[in-house]
């Protein structure tokens, strides 16, 4: 064990024959904290990924079903609404996506199905196109810059792009993933192209789409590059770059290899050159695809507890988790157990836990139910732009996605390692236990914890150990999902929780040997859980 609670540091305050710890600071007691309830974390997660919940997509009945699920909840504990007027539901815009028929797909006149050949990207457009395969790099367009003002920029300042010289209109684009090399630096620190919403796009699925269109597609077949396997992943475009007549489909990289025999040499050729290498096919393809928007309404569900202390009562905690999921393809329900019912449902235990405490915690704790993120990380994104709670107040943000499937014992804390969460990471690690550790690594972007990092709070995403291979598809269900998982998680949510909502984490941190809190188990390459694939890039 390796847990350094923060009542602890209050033992001092307690009788031996008391069932409370006395704080000191003022005359009411501080009862004992409660054990999380592995049976109560299953049935919410058994409930939220049932067939009746229809994979809980935004906008749908199986959506409205999950948002009042998390609003009873909250309610029947007692909790504040954090929401619109008082209530749980903080309400924001949605261009709806839905799928309105099958997609189809066939190369070189071999015909492929919708089960892993290929996936939908959500946010695709709609439409039937015939036409030649050209391949076209990794999609991407960086005009001329000054190196001075781009300075970790890898490229030749001169530019780069991967359309050049090549007649695409009326073409169906074939992209890799990702950029040269996986070059991270190439996608976060080079100048994009007016195809591009945002700096920071160049490696974002609805930015190799969008550049696509813009030099002349007609439809984009995307693959995963070649230092991944060559899965059919899907993910979304992003509701900023859906256009209404734009097929887009995510490609098993092997079938692309059966068409385009020197697809593996023409990638990797760039990614030793840096060079562009667009390609003419000649071969024929034919993709159909049938979607549609609608513009909705769509809440978070948000609950607090505020806090009592006259110094720190306005700062926030918050402990949240995306409740929506994929919905249905038309043949299959996705019902998103371990993505991410599994962490809705560790929120929702926390709420439980902190209630049945009754403790008044210090700092106000915010529980969140964020909505849309699989549409691209939206609910949590009109949060910080119109908060429910001053953003200037946040003091931490943990994110809890996926922490029910994995198939290791323990937690990996994307942003453990970035500066300004460490302390964070730490705070964790002092409530683990050595069976179940958490491990540090660097942010990852695609999940809700994001955009508060992006606004300077401390994130910890926490997201269970190893291959998690049911990913986004129809085989998360309620049968992969660990109880065991599901309960060790919650405990160390909860005992790190407890210390930030009684501003206790400076006393903790100072009892809780700091220097093996930084000492982070290694985690081989292979057991590191795809975070973000399939999401935005």
């Amino acid at each position: 064990m390796h847990r350094v609670s923060f009542l602890a540091l209050l033992a001092l305050a307690c009788s031996p024959d008391s069932d409370t710890i006395i704080d000191d600071t003022g005359p009411e007691p501080i009862p004992e904290p409660g054990e999380p309830d592995q049976d109560r974390l299953l049935s919410h997660v058994e409930t939220l990924s049932s067939d009746e919940y229809a994979g809980r997509l935004p906008g749908t009945e199986g959506g409205d079903l999950a948002e009042a699920y998390l609003e009873d909840h909250f309610a029947a504990l007692g909790l504040d609404g954090a929401g619109d007027d008082g209530g749980y539901r903080h309400v924001f815009p949605l261009e709806s996506f839905e799928v309105t028929g099958p997609s189809e797909l066939s190369m070189g006149g071999v015909e492929y199905a919708n089960d892993g050949d290929f996936a939908l990207f959500t946010y695709a457009g709609s439409g039937t196109v015939e036409a030649e395969l050209v391949y076209v790099g990794y999609g991407l367009t960086v005009p001329p810059f000054d190196a001075s003002a781009y300075p970790n920029c890898p490229l030749d300042p001169g530019g780069y792009d991967d359309f050049a010289g090549m007649d695409l209109a009326g073409k169906i684009a074939v992209v890799a993933r990702h950029a040269p090399s996986e070059d991270w630096d190439i996608c976060d620190r080079c100048p994009v192209s007016e195809a591009a919403l945002s700096a920071g796009d160049l490696c974002t699925f609805g930015y190799k789409a969008a550049n696509s269109a813009a030099h002349g597609a007609a439809a984009m077949l995307l693959f995963n590059d070649y230092e991944h396997e060559g899965t059919a992943d899907g993910g979304t475009l992003g509701e900023g770059y859906y256009q209404p007549d734009f097929p887009a489909l995510f490609v098993n990289r092997g079938l692309l290899d059966d068409h385009l025999t020197e697809l593996e040499a023409w990638t990797t050729g760039i990614d030793a050159s840096l060079e562009p290498n667009p390609q003419a096919s000649g071969v024929q393809a034919r993709v159909v695809t049938q979607t549609g928007v609608s513009s909705i309404e769509v809440p978070n569900i948000l609950a607090q507890i505020p806090g009592a202390d006259p110094e720190i009562g306005h700062e926030v905690v918050i402990v949240g988790a995306h409740f929506d999921h994929l919905g249905t393809d038309g043949w299959s329900v996705y019902n998103g157990a371990d993505d991410n019912a599994s962490g809705t449902a560790v929120v929702l235990e926390l709420a439980q836990l902190f209630a049945e405490w009754g403790a008044q915690p210090a700092r106000t704790v915010l529980f969140a139910g964020w909505n849309a993120e699989e549409l691209g990380l939206v609910g949590s994104m009109y949060y910080v732009i119109d908060p429910a709670l001053p953003m200037e107040d946040t003091v931490a943000h943990i994110n809890l996605d996926m922490v029910g499937g994995g198939e290791e014992m323990g937690l990996i804390d994307f942003g453990g390692t970035d500066a300004g969460s460490e302390w964070l990471y730490d705070l964790l690690v002092t409530q683990q236990d050595d069976d179940f550790p958490v491990t540090p690594l660097g942010a990852d972007f695609n999940s809700d914890h994001a955009w508060f990092q992006y606004a300077g709070v401390p994130v910890a995403f926490l997201f269970t150990t190893g291959a998690h291979p049911e990913y986004h598809t129809p085989e998360d269900s309620f049968d992969i999902i660990s109880g065991l998982e599901l309960e060790e998680t919650t405990r160390i949510t909860w005992d790190t929780l407890r210390v930030l909502a009684m501003g206790e984490e400076e006393a903790v941190l100072e009892a809780g040997e700091p220097e093996e809190q930084r000492a982070a188990p290694e985690i081989p390459p292979e057991l590191i859980p795809p975070t973000g694939v399939p999401a935005l890039r």
